[in-house]
């Protein structure tokens, strides 16, 4: 297969705009009903990959989190479940890519 600068841009472009959609579904709050949930917040969509405690805060419950301070707030981060989720964002960005890029040149030819 020949690897085209049109499709090395296209790929690389996808890349890039799956990461930057990846780390923003760190800012997707979750819900916490008590303080025992607080001890390990699960962030990240499609499947989650960071695990953040809040335990160091008091708030009324329910209570909704998103990512918090690294320094602040410890976290864990699954690297399985982080390359698995830019994976499954990727291969839909990718599929998009292409359904766009088909239809672009069907519209062209018209």
């Amino acid at each position: 297969m020949l690897l085209t600068m049109k499709k090395i841009i296209k790929y690389s472009s996808v890349a890039i705009v799956s990461l930057m959609i990846l780390f923003g579904t760190l800012s997707i709050p979750k819900t916490v009903y008590n303080k025992t949930d607080m001890e390990a917040v699960k962030l990240g969509y499609p499947i989650s990959f960071v695990t953040q405690n809040f335990t160091r805060l008091d708030p009324p419950f329910p209570w909704k989190y998103s990512f918090g301070s690294p320094w602040e707030d410890p976290f864990k981060i699954s690297w399985f479940n982080f390359l698995l989720s830019y994976l499954i964002i990727f291969l839909v960005m990718g599929l998009a890519a292409t359904g766009i890029e088909k239809l672009f040149i069907k519209i062209r030819k018209k």
